[in-house]
């Protein structure tokens, strides 16, 4: 791909990003610039990165498209001069991604079919994908809440327990809003054990 100077970076990239934690968001901001500018593709995405990456994508797409199309004289009035075949088909393929993008930034209120992929990408219980699509599809958010907030629960500390044995069914976890659930903080600190209460107590009667 030709580098390119600059690009368009849409608000709902950002309000995706922003759901994420902290430790993810310097990655995927290098990858969806480093893919615009350069049409270089990420490597060493984590899974849930490489999904967001995956969301954005065909909107860099679109935009580099309408850029190379400009280039070739796509801009020009179809009265001056007469358009090849390929401009033609570059102009067709850029209306529907242009209507393609009018609908990505809708798509804080709304699912997509790209969304589902990402989610069930991203859930580490892989049970009932069909169930899981149809509830995914019945949700009264769209697909950045959706995949911010199962982004932050994959670090859950319940999950990790057991081989995930506590982890709900996707399609439970979609059913009953879970995205809403609140994660606690792993660095918070913990009530003190009975061991410790008891060495703290011998310590307060010695002094």
């Amino acid at each position: 791909m030709e580098a390119r100077n600059h690009f368009t970076f849409y608000r709902s990239f950002w309000l995706a990003i922003c759901g994420l934690p902290k430790r993810d968001r310097l990655p995927i901001l290098e990858a969806v610039i480093s893919y615009a500018l350069d049409g270089t593709q990420p490597k060493e995405l984590l899974p849930g990165q490489e999904a967001f990456f995956q969301l954005c994508k065909p909107n860099l797409d679109a935009s580099r498209k309408r850029s190379e199309a400009g280039k070739l004289g796509g801009s020009k009035p179809k009265a001056n001069r007469k358009q090849t075949k390929r401009e033609i088909e570059i102009e067709k393929e850029i209306e529907n991604e242009i209507e393609t993008e009018v609908e990505s930034e809708k798509e804080d209120n709304c699912w997509t079919q790209r969304g589902f992929e990402s989610f069930w990408t991203m859930y580490p219980r892989k049970e009932g994908k069909l169930k899981a699509k149809e509830a995914y599809l019945e949700c009264p958010v769209g697909d950045a809440v959706i995949l911010s907030a199962l982004q932050k629960q994959l670090s859950n500390e319940q999950w990790c327990r057991d081989g995930g044995r506590y982890i709900p069914l996707p399609a439970t976890w979609l059913q009953e809003q879970r995205w809403e659930d609140e994660v606690a903080d792993r660095t918070a600190a913990r009530r003190p054990g009975a061991k410790e209460r008891l060495a703290v107590r011998r310590l307060m009667e010695d002094g």
